[in-house]
């Protein structure tokens, strides 16, 4: 029987345990770090999709929008103005009457451009940018 035969594999075992074990951490921080990109990333295109949704139903229900850039004013049944806020750092909707007058949408940035019977509108959030055109059907 040879002395320390089981000390030199236990000693082994506990490098091949500790390399494992490093490597196994680093693909965890790793994971979690992408995971936590991707929720952002979903939140931001939920924002951009409430954004659009709301969009399309004042616009098309507007009978003339003025502005460009980033501001937007919609004259329909109420007074709708889209603007982008540097405090917030959120495109705020505001309306002039009702309940439910003022709606925010953090981190994206519209930008409009109104011509004629259309409006261009481009949306930018966490560098995915998504672009899209209403028809104003009251006009």
């Amino acid at each position: 029987m040879k002395r320390g035969y089981a000390l030199i594999e236990l000693i082994i075992a506990t490098a091949i345990l500790a390399a494992a074990m490093t490597v196994l951490l680093r693909m965890v921080f790793t994971i979690d770090s992408s995971v936590g990109v991707e929720v952002e990333h979903i939140a931001g295109m939920g924002v951009q999709a409430q954004l659009v949704a709301d969009l399309g139903t004042d616009v098309r229900g507007a009978r003339a929008v003025t502005g460009g850039g980033s501001s937007l004013t919609i004259r329909g049944a109420t007074q709708i103005r889209y603007a982008w806020d540097d405090v917030q750092e959120a495109t705020l909707r505001t309306a002039a009457a009702g309940p439910d007058n003022l709606r925010m949408y953090p981190g994206v940035r519209a930008n409009f451009r109104p011509r004629g019977a259309v409006v261009l509108v481009t949306l930018t959030a966490n560098e995915r940018t998504v672009r899209t055109a209403y028809y104003l059907r009251n006009r």
